[in-house]
């Protein structure tokens, strides 16, 4: 999808110096901790917005977590800017305690380029834990993918066999134009206690989505669970090639995306299920997409 195509593996490819730094200097000990807490009524699911609520739980997803490791690997990309600049401040023991990007340019993947710009701030709880913060963030694909995604908030990234992002309370607001051309799409939620993993494979991502998805204004909730960990051919535009995501809404109302193989997607809604190709299942979601266009 046009939405969220923002590199994955340019992304992935860096090593968190400034955690490993924080980890050398400081030791273990702490643990994170995050907000959420509020009480939101649940949305009540149904075959309207069943899919645009996946379009954001499943893409969103997705669209994320590049932003999240860039923020966290700014000070790795000091010097890497043409043009623009990153400024890295330091703390004791010479650890970051923030950066930031002014209008800096990357070369993304397939000589894409990415452009990052806003400041985050860095926290380090111990036990292999970075708080991150941030009043604005933003990562702004260009050519072919040009998608503008802006996060606020804060999260919490552990270091472990896998990404693992924990506690991860952030306001999302994307952009950009539309998978059929016919406009531009605007797009923004908020998760609260959201928890995501990501393991990377030689050809595919192996990832989980738990937490609270906010719509309406912030005025309206859905729960997100992983029942089967999603899999993603890195190589392969759409479609995952396995997993199962679920929503819960409102009184008992719920709606599932089973995923046996790339040509067979099940999509349950308050459990009438009705069977998808990968290009069938590409179209239910640009039809979610459209939803967002204004």
């Amino acid at each position: 999808m046009s939405l969220f195509n923002t590199g994955f593996s340019r992304a992935r490819g860096l090593t968190p110096v400034l955690l490993a730094t924080a980890l050398a200097a400081c030791g273990g000990g702490g643990g994170s901790s995050g907000s959420g807490g509020n009480q939101e009524p649940f949305v009540s699911l149904n075959n309207d917005n069943a899919g645009p609520l996946f379009y954001l739980a499943l893409e969103g997803s997705l669209g994320m977590a590049p932003v999240q490791m860039h923020a966290i690997m700014l000070p790795d990309l000091e010097g890497e800017c043409a043009p623009g600049s990153i400024d890295v401040v330091h703390g004791a023991n010479d650890i970051p305690t923030s950066a930031t990007a002014k209008n800096c340019v990357l070369n993304g993947e397939s000589g894409a380029p990415v452009t990052l710009a806003g400041t985050v701030r860095y926290d380090f709880d111990g036990d292999s834990t970075l708080e991150v913060e941030t009043t604005g963030f933003n990562l702004v694909a260009g050519n072919p993918v040009e998608a503008n995604i802006l996060i606020s908030g804060e999260f919490d990234y552990v270091r472990d066999t896998v990404d693992h992002f924990v506690d991860v309370d952030v306001q999302v607001d994307a952009q950009g134009p539309s998978q059929n051309g016919e406009g531009e799409y605007k797009a923004n939620w908020v998760v609260e206690d959201l928890e995501t993993t990501w393991d990377y494979l030689s050809e595919s991502v192996v990832y989980t989505v738990e937490g609270k998805l906010l719509v309406n204004g912030r005025s309206e909730q859905v729960s997100i669970t992983t029942a089967q960990p999603l899999t993603r051919n890195l190589s392969q535009e759409f479609c995952p090639e396995s997993g199962e995501i679920r929503l819960r809404g409102a009184s008992n109302t719920h709606a599932e995306v089973l995923v046996e193989h790339r040509d067979s997607i099940i999509v349950t809604i308050n459990g009438v299920a009705t069977n998808y190709t990968c290009e069938q299942f590409e179209a239910y979601m640009i039809e979610a997409e459209n939803s967002f266009i204004q």
